[in-house]
């Protein structure tokens, strides 16, 4: 039995130099000078900080738009919304016409109630997207500020 755990301890030896010798191990971040470093992490924010501005750009046009369809929609339900309520004051209360235009005022109401939420939510997504604008910019000024010193 002892034969066999010493073939097992020079089996994960054989390995382990193996390992030690591999092409592999030159891939390790221990082994990177830091010269190559900062090459590798330079080109990831000359390609990143160019990218991420036009998705906020992008974002932004989209953001716009958005505002302003929930601005019309909302001026669509606020008008059939009193439509339909000042039809239903002249209407007969056992009317059916009534009950209609009744339904027609809580359905407007609902409306206007989901986009004061899709507001809430764009008031929220621009939030993010000044803070995300904020640590790009903070970002590219200590890169350039790197480089300088450099």
């Amino acid at each position: 039995m002892h034969s066999s755990s010493t073939t097992i301890n020079a089996g994960e030896a054989s390995i382990n130099e193996e390992i030690e010798n591999s092409p592999a191990s030159i891939l390790l971040l221990a082994d990177i000078p830091a010269a190559c470093v900062k090459w590798l992490f330079g080109s990831l924010i000359c390609l990143a900080l160019p990218l991420c501005r036009r998705v906020l750009r992008i974002e932004d046009e989209v953001e716009k738009e958005l505002v302003d369809v929930v601005q019309i929609v909302e001026t669509a339900a606020e008008a059939t919304k009193k439509v339909s309520s000042d039809v239903a004051e002249v209407l007969p209360t056992d009317s059916k016409l009534r009950q209609t235009a009744m339904v027609v005022e809580e359905e407007a109401e609902q409306v206007l109630s989901e986009m004061k939420k899709y507001e809430a939510f764009i008031h929220k997504v621009d939030e993010v997207k000044e803070e995300v604008e904020a640590w790009v910019e903070r970002i590219a000024d200590e890169w350039v500020l790197v480089h300088k010193e450099a």
